[in-house]
């Protein structure tokens, strides 16, 4: 009877061992393989109770909590890498595009520029031209803008003229001060206009006689006047004085 006693008291500490311990140990590792086999960390372990096993249940499933934000981060993070990848790579292309565009022009521009030193050694008398361009531009540059400037307030005393005209608003002081303006604009552009057809028709002779050989009679004197005038703006920058005797 003893026997009989202490066998089925075992049986029953073995049956309550099984169902507290055992149990729900065996449970948690049924849900970790299947979280390993799936890998879904959104699943939980059942916690039913909260003895040291429930403790275990609790930290198991923080562990996947703290899994399962992670892996949502890396997600985000894996999305944003290959969207910034492809934001690369189609930058990496645009630019290879410009870049091959831009060394077509290069290629192109080299051939024209080398294109352009064979004419000029080809020719010195024209390179000696080339320095004068940029300089000559300067200086018919100067009176065309006043002639701009002038011709810009005569429309300006214009339109104002005409509006107290319209309106019946228009004085005797008014028109005489148009009249003023008028003629001092003309007279500002005439000179200009007349110093600037100077400087193109003293820079045209000096450039066809250095790029033609044509023979003709011309005046020295003048002929110097007209070079030097030509070399106006090289000689500024140096402030050399050339007396013609």
């Amino acid at each position: 009877i003893i026997i009989v006693v202490v066998i089925a008291f075992s049986f029953f500490i073995a049956n309550r061992i099984q169902k507290f311990v055992s149990q729900p140990i065996v449970e948690l590792e049924f849900t970790a393989r299947k979280i390993a086999l799936k890998k879904d960390f959104s699943v939980r372990a059942e916690k039913s109770s909260d003895d040291e096993i429930g403790d275990l249940i609790d930290a198991f499933n923080s562990m996947l909590h703290h899994t399962e934000e992670y892996e949502k981060t890396l997600i985000i993070q894996k999305e944003q890498l290959e969207s910034h990848q492809e934001r690369l790579e189609m930058t990496v292309q645009q630019r290879t595009s410009k870049l091959q565009v831009l060394n077509d022009e290069l290629t192109e521009t080299l051939a024209q520029v080398e294109n352009m030193q064979g004419q000029l050694i080809e020719s010195e008398k024209m390179a000696s031209l080339g320095g004068l361009v940029a300089g000559i531009a300067h200086e018919v540059n100067t009176p065309v803008g006043i002639c701009l400037t002038a011709s810009s307030f005569l429309k300006e005393r214009y339109d104002h003229l005409q509006e107290v005209y319209h309106h019946d608003a228009m004085t005797q002081e008014d028109f005489e001060e148009f009249l003023k303006t008028v003629n001092d604009s003309s007279d500002m552009i005439l000179k200009n206009i007349q110093r600037a057809t100077e400087i193109i028709q003293n820079f045209k002779k000096v450039a066809v006689d250095q790029s033609v050989e044509d023979k003709r009679c011309f005046n020295v004197r003048e002929y110097f006047f007209e070079i030097i005038k030509s070399l106006h703006p090289k000689l500024k920058q140096h402030h050399h004085t050339i007396d013609v005797q």
